[in-house]
């Protein structure tokens, strides 16, 4: 089916714009997006399930609220919305504190006590203590619907949500039509599977749902975000789970529940490019990020199907680009001319799943890829000249000394010292193998102060010192990954995918590598002063050099795009 016939079949209800008044709904799905973060978030769950719904011929509404850290009108808007004919609303977010949610729920029930309110996902803040704690936390969105918790966190989720009605467990898309039908129809959804649900104050967890073995049966996503924002970037969700199993990774535990299911399930390429392709003539759409954990998976058959993907890309002359995400493993088996025809048909970056330098944490994680293997992932990104951007952890609860000095060398071999990885740290998610571990080993954090937003303590007390003073003293940001330089990166490497640069593209992309050296040195050698206990004004100094050499290089890059702009227009 081509892609044009795939939408034209479909209403478009779209999203409030504005804020502005809404026809009475059956169904409304709520949003919750931090306005510093609003042109990057799509929910592509909600604009599915809106799909969904709009097939099965049932009005839905998605209405998205935008929040900032202090923000005390984040109900204003809902006044616009007619509550009376509601049946239903499902409210996803990512980052949230707990008395947003609270206070958006409650202003729900005053508008309508036979409102049924659902979590799309479960939903729970691993850091719910205090307002930092949550505001710095990751949000649980993915937690899996079977195994040994489950009931101990549905019961959490109730009692924390009073007025919460259900939880949709694992894949909405299965769900969503028939939890909403009972409910308009005012039927009984005991025998829905797939939810969560209270009545009475008596909790119940239906048997879960078979997982959905065709995603092409899926809707495309109604994309109301970039029609809203006019975003840039799409992002796109070509398989669900993954072939690995690292311990403190939820999704691959997510949608295989039993041994029965299988660990990955992949669109086709045709159906991945069907809706590349809309998305590109329909909304101009350049830049995708594929959102899957491992893009190359399944690892015995990965090859033929991103060959695949490539061959329907580089047939349909889509000039378009996109970011993925791969395994260490992986990368070292694939051949370069499969990288060579990635880059052809868009390849913009890579994210490498490196996660560590050191053999012990890697065997704690339940890596495949081993130290050795991890450089030679880089090395050949690096050789097949292929923006890259690395997943490193370098704090965990076991996290030793030891392991700082061995990621430091590994980090100058590799030659990463330029990425944003000497302050990141674990994040912790419920129903894994590593939560698990680590609440056994009694290091969940159990104090409720804003000191630790963690949400873990480390077993060698030394640690904590070690952490503190790289927070303090390494920037959160990273101009390669973000802001003008970043534009500018990609906008060098997109000509080059051309031939040979222009003069001008030539002198930018001069420029960005001898800031990756210059930076690399300075992070390096201050990660080192560190480890070494260095007297405090030589780190500050260090610092302060960082500083120094990000808002120059911030500064020459915006006048580069000025000039850039300039010489588009002339050419």
């Amino acid at each position: 089916m081509e892609y044009t016939r795939i939408y034209t079949m479909r209403k478009q209800n779209g999203t409030i714009d504005n804020f502005g008044g809404c026809p009475a709904m059956k169904v409304i799905f709520i949003t919750l997006n931090e306005t510093s973060m609003r042109l990057n978030s799509e929910f592509l769950t909600v604009e599915t399930l809106s799909a969904i719904l709009d097939q099965n011929q049932i009005e839905n509404q998605i209405v998205s609220l935008e929040y900032q850290e202090v923000n005390n009108d984040i109900c204003k808007p809902l006044n616009n919305i007619d509550w009376t004919k509601n049946k239903f609303v499902g409210i996803t977010f990512t980052y949230e504190t707990i008395e947003i949610l609270k206070s958006i729920i409650k202003f729900i029930k005053n508008k309508n006590q036979d409102t049924h309110i659902s979590f799309l996902y479960e939903v729970l803040p691993l850091l719910k203590a205090s307002k930092k704690q949550v505001e710095t936390s990751r949000i649980t969105t993915n937690l899996i619907f079977g195994g040994e918790n489950i009931s101990k966190t549905v019961k959490d989720m109730f009692e924390e949500f009073p007025d919460l009605n259900s939880i949709i467990l694992g894949e909405p898309e299965a769900t969503i039509t028939e939890l909403v039908n009972d409910l308009i129809s005012n039927k009984s959804i005991n025998r829905c599977h797939g939810i969560a649900f209270r009545i009475n104050d008596q909790i119940s967890i239906t048997p879960a749902r078979e997982p959905i073995l065709n995603l092409d049966d899926i809707p495309f996503a109604q994309r109301n975000y970039l029609r809203k924002t006019k975003g840039k970037t799409a992002r796109i969700l070509t398989s669900r789970g993954c072939s690995a199993n690292c311990s403190f990774c939820a999704e691959s535990r997510v949608y295989n529940v039993t041994k029965k299911w299988p660990k990955w399930r992949g669109r086709s390429p045709v159906n991945i490019v069907d809706e590349i392709e809309y998305l590109n003539k329909e909304y101009g759409i350049e830049n995708f990020s594929m959102l899957d954990n491992s893009f190359e998976d399944p690892l015995l058959e990965g090859p033929d199907r991103l060959n695949d993907i490539c061959e329907e890309i580089l047939n349909r002359g889509l000039d378009i680009f996109f970011t993925v995400h791969m395994r260490a493993e992986s990368i070292i088996k694939l051949d370069d001319s499969l990288f060579m025809k990635l880059k052809k048909a868009g390849l913009l970056r890579v994210c490498v799943g490196i996660e560590s330098g050191y053999q012990h944490t890697l065997n704690l994680f339940k890596k495949i890829a081993s130290v050795y293997d991890n450089i030679n992932a880089i090395k050949k990104i690096q050789k097949c000249k292929i923006d890259y951007f690395t997943g490193f952890i370098m704090f965990h609860p076991y996290t030793t000394r030891d392991e700082l000095w061995a990621n430091l060398n590994f980090i100058k071999e590799a030659g990463i010292g330029h990425l944003n990885i000497f302050n990141t740290e674990l994040w912790l998610y419920q129903n894994t193998p590593l939560y698990q571990k680590v609440e056994r080993d009694d290091l969940l954090n159990k104090y409720n102060n804003s000191d630790n937003p963690i949400g873990y303590i480390f077993k060698d007390n030394n640690i904590s010192n070690y952490y503190q003073l790289i927070k303090k003293y390494f920037n959160t940001t990273c101009l390669l990954q973000d802001g003008p330089l970043a534009i500018a990166k990609d906008i060098v490497y997109k000509k080059n995918k051309y031939g040979e640069l222009p003069s001008l593209y030539s002198e930018i992309n001069e420029y960005i590598s001898n800031y990756i050296k210059a930076l690399s040195v300075l992070q390096i050698n201050l990660f080192e002063s560190i480890l070494t206990q260095e007297h405090e004004e030589q780190c500050y100094g260090l610092k302060e050099q960082i500083h120094d050499l990000d808002r120059k290089t911030h500064t020459d890059t915006k006048k580069f795009l000025i000039k850039e702009a300039r010489y588009s227009l002339k050419h």
